[in-house]
């Protein structure tokens, strides 16, 4: 930085990305969005499309977890905490403000709060933190002029919990991709890249490492550490590419 020059080489860090998992995951998030849907046009109630955001909402949330379903769980369970915080947040401590220091103010301890929640090592803090951090916004729902409406503020709530119990029920009858699939198919991948030799969008050696390595992750995430015989096979089949990376790299470059 000092010479002001790029380096001689720019190494990427990729990560791997399993698209036979992603396709599962998105067909199962359909499916859930889908059933949904049905039953907010059964109900007919008039503000089916706000609770229907939510839905979306917990499933996009959801998505970055290892277990969609747990987390949908904690969300249902968060919503009342993050209804009482935000109850007190705008009919307690702003309490008819209308200005927005005022607002930032009282808004910074749940803010900063909910985000230190999330670097907890517990699970169950670290999912209650990041429901927190968006389920208080959203149910405060900030404007100018700030309208104060109890009933309007208990609607969203309740369009909250709705959403996460029903999105819940989904799941329970549309299950998401398991931890043995994910791993199995996370396995398999392994093997026909070793076999086939393959070089994702031309990657050094040093960056498919990286991606080998993220991929790894992905299947401790899935419960890999339990299978200690896939664990270790994986092990071995990221050394072997490793080894043939090391082997191929002298022959493409003559």
């Amino acid at each position: 930085m000092r010479s002001v020059r790029w380096p001689s080489r720019l190494w990427r860090a990729p990560l791997y990305r399993s698209y036979r998992i992603a396709a599962a995951s998105a067909v199962r998030a359909a499916l859930w969005c889908a059933i949904a849907s049905i039953v907010y046009v059964w109900a007919g109630w008039p503000a089916a499309s706000v609770s229907l955001s939510f839905v979306v909402l917990i499933v996009g949330l959801g998505a970055t977890t290892p277990n969609p379903r747990t987390f949908t769980a904690i969300a249902l369970i968060g919503t009342p905490i993050a209804a009482v915080l935000a109850g007190i947040l705008e009919f307690v401590i702003l309490n008819g403000a209308d200005a927005f220091p005022l607002l930032a103010i009282a808004l910074a301890p749940f803010v900063v709060g909910a985000a230190l929640l999330m670097t907890s090592k517990n699970v169950l803090l670290s999912a209650l933190g990041r429901v927190n951090l968006s389920f208080i916004m959203l149910m405060l729902a900030p404007s100018n002029p700030q309208t104060y409406n109890p009933q309007a503020f208990l609607f969203t709530c309740v369009f909250i919990a709705a959403a996460a119990a029903l999105l819940l029920a989904a799941q329970i009858l549309i299950p998401p991709v398991s931890d043995e699939k994910r791993r199995m198919w996370l396995l398999g991948e392994a093997r026909r890249e070793l076999q086939e030799r393959a070089y994702p969008n031309r990657e050094a050696p040093e960056e498919a490492t990286f991606r080998d390595a993220s991929r790894i992750a992905q299947f401790l995430s899935a419960g890999g550490a339990q299978d200690s015989r896939a664990l270790a096979e994986m092990l071995s089949r990221f050394d072997q590419a490793a080894t043939v990376r090391g082997v191929d790299l002298p022959r493409r470059a003559t």
